[in-house]
């Protein structure tokens, strides 16, 4: 055998024949370390792999058991695994330092332990830290067992002897297999542990959580490819201004994803939020530069405030600045609307903010956007009860986005009298009063502006 010599970023795990300083891949400076692999000195002939043939069945005649799922009856755990927890399944719950992850599934622990048996493990806070919390969050029955350890072997071990329906391991960043010679929260042990952990989980048919944490640019810690180790991956999303979370779905293996849940973090845990849709135009005054427009995220609705300010710029250099939504998007737009409706804001300074502090990325923000331009240029506000999306092609075209019907059905139901939408490829039966347009020209005769 002989040593072969590799250099592997740890942040992203690509490896490079030769040291760099930066990491072509992820971009990541000083992440790359040298590292060892045996390699065996090969034949110039090709190896032949060999092996016995798979069983073939045909589809209509495969059959097998069923998974069975474990039910809760208290919310959280009722919404957040709907259908139940899979047996034998690793779902990954992740989220930014602060988002509530341990809260959340602490919580969740506590609603399954009323029915089955429950072990929570905790890595990084003392048994004391952990049962404080517990306690001012409410009552634990004799199923929820608690133990302290951050050693792979210890955890397995404890696994084997407790036989616990569920377990929930605070966090995988700070669990080490004894057998890797790297630090905790490294690329081996994060892949090694989660790989260990979910061979038990389809061996002991146990259903594991496990709360990961995300980098300073809200990537998951460790290997991409942890994310195809697991079953589920839930991020608990949240601005720090807010007491707002958004818990999403972006992988189930077992049941629906994309699915989005407006949590709110309260004393007593996470609490859902009623009316989800309208939590952040709460406070919404109608006034020059604001329109209101509603998004889907994933299969929610919200309905938010779009903020626009145009004025004289006064240096030679305009600026352009958005705030939740794409600052190149915006330059399309105002040339667009240059193009177009003939208004010039060369020499103008133009601001864009989706107030909240909510980030979207779809095109039925378009026409929001240059309406709320168009609001503040002509310093005309729209009424209180109006609702404005749709896409805006580069002719000047308006185009219709999906899912209307229940962007409609949605603002009929917040009580909202207007929408400023594209037009209809069918009639929509609607209390609201609908005024599609087919180009930006129509859309601001309609106005009146």
């Amino acid at each position: 055998m002989k040593d072969a010599r590799i250099f592997t970023c740890s942040k992203c795990d690509a490896q490079y024949p030769k040291w760099t300083g930066r990491c072509s891949e992820c971009g990541a400076w000083g992440t790359i370390a040298e590292s060892q692999i045996q390699k065996p000195f090969l034949k110039k002939k090709e190896s032949v792999v060999s092996g016995a043939p798979a069983q073939v069945t045909r589809l209509q005649d495969a059959s097998g058991a069923a998974v069975e799922r474990l039910l809760a009856t208290q919310f959280p755990a009722v919404k957040v695994f709907a259908g139940g927890l899979a047996r034998g399944s690793l779902t990954l719950m992740t989220g930014e330092p602060g988002a509530g992850k341990s809260t959340l599934c602490l919580q969740l622990a506590h609603n399954f332990s009323s029915r089955f048996r429950v072990l929570y493990i905790t890595s990084e806070e003392s048994v004391a830290q952990v049962r404080e919390r517990a306690v001012r969050m409410g009552s634990f029955g004799e199923s929820f067992l608690l133990a302290e350890s951050f050693d792979l072997g210890t955890i397995l071990a404890t696994m084997r002897t407790e036989r616990p329906d569920v377990v929930v391991i605070d966090s995988l960043q700070t669990v080490t297999a004894s057998d890797i010679e790297s630090d905790a929260g490294s690329i081996q042990q994060i892949r090694t542990v989660s790989a260990q952990l979910r061979e038990t989980a389809k061996r002991e048919n146990i259903a594991i959580i496990l709360i990961g944490h995300v980098t300073k640019d809200g990537a998951l810690a460790g290997p991409k490819s942890l994310e195809h180790l697991v079953d589920a991956v839930y991020y608990l999303e949240t601005d720090t201004k807010r007491p707002y979370r958004l818990l999403r779905s972006y992988k189930n293996r077992f049941g629906e994803s994309g699915k989005v849940l407006v949590l709110q973090l309260t004393a007593k845990g996470m609490i859902e939020v009623a009316n989800a849709a309208t939590i952040f135009i709460q406070n919404y005054e109608s006034k020059p530069g604001s329109v209101i427009t509603v998004t889907l995220l994933d299969d929610q609705i919200f309905f938010l405030e779009v903020q626009a300010l145009v004025s004289k710029s006064a240096f030679g250099y305009a600026k352009r600045t958005s705030s939740g939504f794409s600052r190149s998007r915006l330059e399309m737009l105002l040339a667009i609307v240059k193009k177009h409706l003939h208004i010039d804001t060369d020499a103008y300074d133009v601001y864009v903010n989706i107030a909240g502090g909510f980030h979207v990325n779809e095109p039925a923000m378009d026409l929001a956007v240059v309406v709320a331009l168009l609001s503040s240029i002509k310093e005309t506000a729209l009424p209180g009860n109006t609702v404005v999306f749709g896409e805006v092609g580069l002719s000047g075209e308006l185009r219709i986005v999906r899912d209307t019907a229940m962007r409609l059905a949605e603002s009929a139901k917040n009580k909202f009298k207007i929408v400023y939408l594209p037009p209809l490829e069918k009639k929509v039966s609607s209390a609201l009063q609908l005024k599609s347009s087919n180009s930006l020209s129509e859309l601001v005769a309609a106005l009146a502006w």
